[in-house]
């Protein structure tokens, strides 16, 4: 961020314009870094978190840019929920993490199946991993908040833009941010709403 400032936003030898979007997500990863190490003790779970992050901000972006949420990312962040939940039960055992990723999973598999132009299998592929890491109820209310985000934020900005409702939009930024509110607040808000 401090060298991008200090280069004004171009390239030292070509003088070519680096995008704001490098040192926005740099911070991003940093101030959510931050936050979690803060908020908890650095720990195995901390180390467990800090890669969730970095799996959910590269997916958000990736799918922003392209609509896709490849393989190569949800697959591993599906693995590490897994072992996670085996190896490191503290914050999610294992029954709560097949729970939640056979409840995403298979509720957005249904989804795509009988509405594919509605829903991606990838994000049927990222859902369960968000299950797999989050467990069960967490990950519904993830889903909930991303359903809830992707209808506002997703509604003003087509109407911005002047293109129809029909128009598809990346779910997986909303997938993302509704994984980061559930880790953070996630137990919470579900005993505030059911004691």
């Amino acid at each position: 961020m401090l060298s991008y400032l200090g280069l004004r936003g171009r390239c030292r030898n070509c003088r070519a314009s680096i995008s704001w979007r490098y040192p926005a997500i740099e911070l991003l990863t940093g101030g959510l870094f931050y936050y979690t190490a803060e908020a908890g003790n650095l720990s195995v779970q901390t180390a467990f978190k800090l890669v969730f992050i970095c799996f959910l901000i590269t997916l958000a972006f990736i799918d922003i840019d392209t609509y896709r949420l490849p393989d190569v990312l949800v697959i591993p962040l599906w693995i590490v929920g897994i072992i996670q939940a085996i190896f490191f039960p503290d914050r999610v055992d294992w029954l709560s993490s097949v729970l939640g990723m056979v409840a995403a999973g298979g509720s957005f598999w249904l989804i795509a199946k009988f509405y594919p132009r509605g829903m991606g299998f990838g994000d049927v592929k990222f859902v369960a991993a968000l299950g797999a890491f989050l467990g069960f109820p967490q990950v519904l209310l993830a889903i909930f908040l991303a359903s809830l985000a992707g209808s506002v934020i997703g509604s003003i900005t087509l109407w911005l833009k002047g293109r129809g409702f029909k128009q598809h939009i990346p779910f997986g930024p909303y997938l993302a941010l509704g994984g980061l509110i559930s880790l953070y607040w996630g137990e919470k808000i579900i005993r505030a709403f059911w004691p």
